[in-house]
């Protein structure tokens, strides 16, 4: 096509070159804009593959605050069971009511099993081992 299209049997640098030209435009042109539909294609991937990261990684930090708060409430409130159940043992030894010591008692003995419910990283303590502190 190029051939008929630069008059080969009348050759003249300008008639060729605008052979040349416009033979070669279409599919130059068609080369550019897909190799430009390809690069705007990576880079909508990309942009998404960033998004999701950005999500992930979100959703990764507020897992961790939560696993946080958690352990932090949970360790609150192990501390004040323990508390609850030293104070309900001191009532019972040093009240001077049946009624009142009864009442300690029982309220110690509800209490104590909850002192279990622990996370595997607290450690256990009950007031009935001597000598041990709550120190951890």
């Amino acid at each position: 096509m190029t051939l008929i299209v630069a008059r080969i049997w009348d050759p003249s640098v300008s008639v060729i070159t605008a052979a040349v030209l416009r033979t070669a435009a279409g599919p130059l042109l068609a080369l550019y804009f897909n190799a430009r539909r390809e690069v705007l294609q990576g880079l909508r991937d990309r942009a998404e593959r960033a998004e999701r990261e950005r999500h992930l990684l979100a959703e990764r930090a507020r897992a961790e605050e939560r696993a946080r708060l958690a352990s932090e409430m949970h360790d609150v409130v192990t501390h004040r069971v323990s508390l609850i159940v030293l104070q309900a043992g001191a009532l019972g030894i040093t009240a001077t009511d049946e009624a009142t010591r009864q009442a300690a008692e029982e309220l110690g003995q509800e209490a104590h099993p909850l002192q279990g419910l622990s996370l595997p990283t607290c450690p256990r303590w009950s007031p009935s081992r001597p000598g041990e502190t709550m120190d951890r």
